[in-house]
């Protein structure tokens, strides 16, 4: 048995490969290597910190549980995002209403940061809760996690002119949001 450190360097699809034969180290691995990454994404998505966790450990059990059945390994942070996309969309069926008033957004981190980084990212938070359930996840999809425009349909099963439109109205609707104002400055 190999410990997690020996494989840390292992590519997705050779990590999936150890844990179809069996090997529990390897899912340590490659959970470690996207958990953060899923967290943030439904954090972003729902706006609550406990949705969130939620979210993420029912993307992380339904990996496990669709494991044995995927065969696309060069794919993998895809796929993963897919799930944690349908966990959010699952999330919010469920609870119908999240109110950002209620303190659900919080900072992240130590309380002694610059009051100006905090009020900017409660307003990149509270306007990203302005945008459509859809816009939304293609925005953060594109500018918080990288993803091409074209990973994003595909991930989101929709079509390349219909990611294009949405990250447009997106972004056009974050610009209205900030009507000129400057924050932290």
């Amino acid at each position: 048995m190999v410990g997690t450190s020996g494989w840390a360097g292992l590519s997705d699809k050779r990590l999936v490969e150890k844990i179809k034969q069996g090997e529990r180290d390897a899912w340590e691995v490659l959970a470690r290597r996207y958990y953060d990454e899923i967290f943030r994404y439904c954090w972003y998505r729902t706006g609550n910190e406990t949705a969130a966790a939620d979210c993420t450990q029912d993307t992380f059990l339904h990996v496990i549980q669709g494991l044995a059945g995927y065969v696309d390994a060069d794919k993998f942070r895809a796929w993963v995002f897919r799930i944690a996309s349908n966990a959010c969309v699952d999330y919010f069926r469920k609870e119908k209403e999240v109110c950002a008033e209620e303190g659900v957004w919080t900072v992240q981190g130590t309380e002694d940061r610059a009051l100006g980084r905090a009020e900017d990212a409660c307003y990149v938070e509270k306007a990203l809760l302005a945008l459509t359930d859809a816009q939304r996840e293609v925005v953060i999809l594109k500018y918080y996690h990288g993803f091409k425009i074209r990973e994003i349909a595909q991930l989101l099963g929709i079509s390349l002119p219909a990611a294009k439109a949405r990250l447009k109205h997106g972004m056009d609707r974050l610009k209205a949001a900030a009507g000129g104002e400057t924050y932290g400055t």
